[in-house]
């Protein structure tokens, strides 16, 4: 494990945070395509990302956790509360909406970290479970997601109607 320091996101590392969702983008381009699908971004994706970053920053339902090496932020996990109808028991849950690690600090331990310190958050909220979604192509997540402990139990099916 690579030793880390875990730390709630400040808007001082906004510049970071972005740096890390550039990599995600290149990810996403690189094995899904780019411009076709869900993974068709808007012309002011830029702009429109750094407001929904600082949105939540500042949400008291969410939370974006970074990770620190020698001062240098090398990864972040953004989460915040998912509400389903309220018929259910456990009508509220934690959802990772986007977790990033820097590609020379990958499979060392960091995304396991920031994983459990937004599970420590939705601890803290009362909430019942954590839940994210995956690519059903990105076999390293899947093998990493499930030995942090999470299961498949629902899964996200797309058409793409337009």
């Amino acid at each position: 494990m690579l030793p880390v320091k875990i730390r709630k996101a400040t808007a001082d590392d906004i510049p970071a945070i972005k740096k890390l969702w550039n990599q995600l983008i290149g990810y996403h381009r690189r094995h899904f395509g780019y411009g076709t699908g869900i993974f068709r971004y808007k012309k002011d994706k830029d702009a429109l990302y750094l407001k929904f970053l600082k949105k939540q920053l500042r949400r008291r339902n969410a939370a974006v956790f970074v990770a620190e090496k020698d001062g240098k932020v090398i990864g972040h996990v953004m989460v915040d509360v998912s509400t389903i109808p309220p018929i259910y028991v456990h009508d509220k849950q934690a959802h990772v909406c986007e977790i990033v690690v820097d590609k020379k600090h990958r499979k060392k331990g960091v995304g396991k970290a920031l994983l459990k310190e937004a599970e420590v958050w939705a601890k803290k909220k009362g909430l019942y479970s954590i839940g994210l979604m995956v690519h059903t192509g990105n076999k390293y997540a899947f093998s990493a997601y499930k030995s942090f402990g999470f299961k498949e139990n629902h899964l996200k099916m797309a058409k793409i109607v337009k």
